[in-house]
């Protein structure tokens, strides 16, 4: 793939190499909120998908993998000490490994490590660590109480984690500084007297309005981000909380009757973030792992030996029950959603928190039809979904499922960034590509320039496929923002595409520097066309000068 030179910069430049504002998947459940979906685009087509996969790591059955600017960190199992390993995302090859001081001889944590933009966290145990993104050690801590099968998660400039004693009759949330790993703060709830052993919960953020949620036996509660004082508390009688997550103002309650009787009436509560007023509950089996939620559905994934596995879907917003499968589903495994796809696998069951997975499979969201499945044994677990690629976790190793993607080079991407203003930015670009007979012309397009979406899965308003060795597609937006046009040539034996965005914010999506800066960045475009109908990707270096708060970039 083409990658431009180098162009002369002025006034005191600053040439970077920095990777493009990707499709991140930094935590469990990608994202604050835990609600493990994504507008990224990854394969449906499962079985036609390029599949990479590691060597033989070790990583530990139940934990999630994370993605961050071309990275995969996972956490392996391993006894004196586990082991949190830096992958590179389009090899699988290992960057580098850091010991984490946790034994694990069978019955260790499952947690899923967390990634910021300088920093990876990882906590199981009473152990709590903090590594810099080249792997060196920053900091570690000890925590007051377990943490077990929770994951700590980063939040601005300090860490987040739950706590919880010997049969959950203490429940407690931490903070501790980013940079130091001083505790910032630790508030205690007392909980009910429901058996069960340790709470598994990774506490959601609502990173915007500054509060958190949590859960632990009986008891479901609100707190502030940065004080960890309590707000509303709601008590579900008899019920063995687990894990929450927040979407469209609802936090999601999952509970794990593991030694219960009678069976249990509901499995997922679903109350209102404000003040924690129950609004419905479900049946669809005990979890470890809060639902996935996307486009207003939620998808809930459980089983064990004493359950059998389903995942259910439910519309959010009257608990009506949307679709259940029963040839997916495990209580460790936590789905993905990928722009209206569900990605989950069958776990094979085998005693206490140990899971083999089949059968991975893309899901409508809407309908549960099946679109694809790889009826192997290649990933499964707690799937992640960044850059267009699924990254899962089965047997120690990692697997990557991604589009078989076609050349393209961008041979002109230019525009402007207004730091301070809203709505003035715009970009133009065009591209080439060698292609045949675009027969998908007529399928939904989507076209990104690095983080920015310049068409979101748009049919074309004229298409033309009639005149020979000649096809065209155009497309303007509703409110004359975008506007895009392909046209295609038998003799020219290739694909020109050229696409003008305006009147649109383009804040964050491209990695221009600070005031009075030249960067040289690379940038990653997208063209994708129908479920594996076409995908063409180029990688370009790009100039952006930042001068009066005006970004102007130059390919």
């Amino acid at each position: 793939m083409k990658r431009a030179g180098h162009r002369a910069c002025g006034y005191g430049a600053i040439i970077l190499h920095l990777g493009v504002a990707q499709a991140a998947w930094q935590q469990l459940g990608g994202t604050p909120d835990k609600a493990a979906a994504s507008m990224a685009i990854a394969p449906r087509m499962l079985p036609a998908a390029e599949v990479r996969q590691s060597a033989a790591l070790g990583i530990k059955s139940g934990s999630g993998v994370v993605v961050a600017d071309g990275r995969v960190y996972a956490y392996a199992a391993g006894a004196p000490t586990g082991v949190l390993y830096c992958l590179d995302a389009d090899s699988l090859t290992p960057q580098w490994s850091a010991s984490v001081a946790v034994a694990d001889y069978g019955y260790g944590s499952w947690a899923t490590p967390s990634v910021g933009a300088a920093s990876i966290v990882y906590a199981a145990d009473a152990f709590l660590g903090c590594w810099n993104l080249d792997g060196s050690a920053r900091w570690t801590a000890t925590l007051p109480d377990q943490t077990v099968n929770s994951s700590a998660v980063i939040a601005g400039s300090n860490v987040i984690v739950a706590l919880f004693s010997y049969m959950n009759t203490r429940a407690s949330v931490a903070a501790y500084n980013l940079a130091s790993g001083s505790q910032v703060w630790h508030m205690v709830m007392l909980t009910g007297t429901v058996f069960s052993i340790f709470s598994s919960c990774t506490p959601a953020l609502d990173v915007a309005a500054g509060k958190g949620y949590a859960c632990c036996n009986d008891v479901v509660w609100q707190f502030d981000v940065l004080t960890g004082a309590t707000g509303w508390v709601t008590r579900i009688p008899g019920k063995a909380l687990n894990n929450v997550m927040l979407y469209s103002n609802r936090v999601c309650v999952v509970n794990y009757d593991a030694y219960a009787a009678p069976a249990p009436a509901s499995n997922l509560f679903v109350l209102g973030a404000t003040d924690g007023a129950l609004h419905w509950a479900g049946i669809c089996g005990m979890s470890d792992v809060a639902p996935a939620a996307q486009a207003g559905v939620l998808v809930h994934s459980c089983g064990d030996s004493a359950v059998a596995p389903a995942v259910t879907a439910f519309d959010m917003q009257t608990g009506t029950q949307l679709w259940q499968r029963t040839d997916v589903g495990h209580y460790a495994l936590l789905p993905a959603i990928s722009k209206g796809v569900v990605y989950a696998a069958a776990g094979l069951y085998s005693g206490w928190d140990f899971a083999t997975y089949t059968n991975l499979s893309a899901v409508d969201v809407r309908s549960g039809a099946l679109l694809s499945r790889n009826n192997t044994m290649q990933g499964g677990g707690t799937p992640a979904v960044g850059d267009d690629v699924l990254y899962t976790a089965n047997n120690g190793v990692v697997y990557a499922y991604a589009w078989v993607a076609g050349f393209m080079q961008a041979a002109k991407l230019d525009g402007r960034i207004r730091v301070t203003e809203v709505g003035k930015d715009m970009l133009k670009m065009s591209a080439t590509a060698a292609s045949a007979w675009p027969a998908w012309f007529t399928n939904a397009i989507t076209l990104r320039v690095g983080a920015a979406v310049v068409l979101d899965g748009v049919l074309g308003t004229k298409v033309n496929l009639s005149k020979p060795g000649k096809a065209t597609w155009k497309y303007v937006s509703a409110d004359k923002t975008v506007n895009a046009a392909m046209t295609w040539r038998l003799a020219k034996q290739g694909l020109t595409l050229k696409a003008h965005m305006k009147k649109s914010s383009l804040r964050g999506t491209l990695p221009y520097g600070t005031n009075n800066t030249v960067v040289v960045a690379t940038v990653t475009n997208t063209l994708c066309a129908g479920e594996y109908a076409v995908y063409l990707r180029a990688i370009e270096e790009v100039q952006f000068t930042n001068k009066k708060n005006t970004v102007r970039f130059k390919q």
